[in-house]
């Protein structure tokens, strides 16, 4: 998806918003900020954004995957998928009985 912020804070909502939550928002952003009532350069640049969020968030299946990119579990850039390629180190422990052994290394 391409890099247009955070649609929730677009529409000024919590990421567990439901779908009617979602509506009540876009349309008081559209009262607010649609050309015809507000006058401002910025309105309508901020009526793209509010339509573009919605129409993102009010479709089930967009907003689960937009969810999923957005937490970083699925996508190309996240540090997540980056960090998942990489092999874990290991190192051995050996433990004889009776022993204590402390996994803290002192300097």
């Amino acid at each position: 998806m391409q890099d247009q912020g955070d649609l929730y804070e677009i529409l000024q909502l919590h990421p567990s918003a439901e779908p009617d939550i979602i509506q009540a928002a876009r349309r008081r952003l559209t009262l607010r900020y649609h050309p015809d009532r507000n006058s401002s350069p910025e309105a309508a640049k901020v009526m793209i954004r509010v339509n573009n969020a919605y129409e993102i968030l009010s479709d089930p299946e967009r907003r689960a995957a937009y969810d999923l990119e957005r937490t970083g579990l699925v996508g190309g850039n996240s540090p997540s998928s980056q960090e998942s390629t990489r092999p874990m180190e290991s190192k051995q422990v050996i433990v004889q009985p009776d022993k204590r052994v402390s996994l803290i290394r002192r300097r």
